[in-house]
């Protein structure tokens, strides 16, 4: 039997077999980009970022972007170009960091189990913090802040688990919502990195 190196598949092939690789690590449609020239060109393929979109927040339109790569990019803020690194969640559950050319792997977190689950890994504007959001089956969720380098810096406990967190363009406050109250509405609330303080949005 004649064997077959990857190299030598064909693009349409490749391109199905990418498609499962996004469907468990979806930050990994940036990391293939990077291989080769081929593969970069199949990583263009809206298939494959529709694919990852999907496994991220169960989209399925794509009305408000050109396409189903800029709803991936701009929603995932998978690279901050200031500091060149990849942000996003491990097959683990942890968050974790690496150089867009797949070297300098470093987990930020690690201890995501079935009782404990990371999300929502976000760089600030300027590339100086990361927040991630975690919820727990024990009810303690949280906000953790850490430096570009992965270096913990502080933890804001939120009532029920937060989403939707945005970095104001200075990096110095974190807006997010979160559950609150006996019904359970949507609230906004805000971290001061500066003040060391977590607020309600009036």
């Amino acid at each position: 039997m004649d064997l077959c190196t990857v190299d030598k598949l064909p693009p349409e092939v490749l391109l199905h077999i990418f498609i499962y690789v996004v469907a468990e690590v979806p930050v990994s449609t940036v990391l293939l980009s990077f291989v080769c020239k081929i593969w970069k060109e199949i990583t263009y393929d809206p298939r494959l970022w529709m694919t990852a979109a999907y496994k991220c927040w169960r989209f399925n339109r794509v009305s408000l972007y050109k396409g189903w790569r800029e709803l991936f990019q701009k929603r995932y803020k998978i690279c901050n170009t200031k500091v060149n690194r990849i942000l996003g969640i491990a097959k683990c559950g942890n968050a974790f960091t690496v150089h867009p050319d797949g070297t300098d792997y470093k987990l930020i977190t690690t201890d995501a189990s079935n009782r404990l689950k990371y999300h929502q890994p976000t760089w600030s504007a300027q590339g100086e913090y990361i927040a991630v959001a975690s919820a727990s089956a024990i009810a303690e969720h949280k906000i953790t802040l850490f430096d570009e380098k992965g270096t913990k810096l502080n933890s804001y406990p939120t009532s029920k688990p937060s989403f939707y967190m945005h970095w104001s363009s200075d990096s110095s406050q974190l807006l997010y919502i979160c559950n609150v109250g006996v019904r359970q509405t949507f609230g906004l609330h805000l971290i001061d990195v500066a003040k060391n303080i977590r607020e309600a949005v009036p």
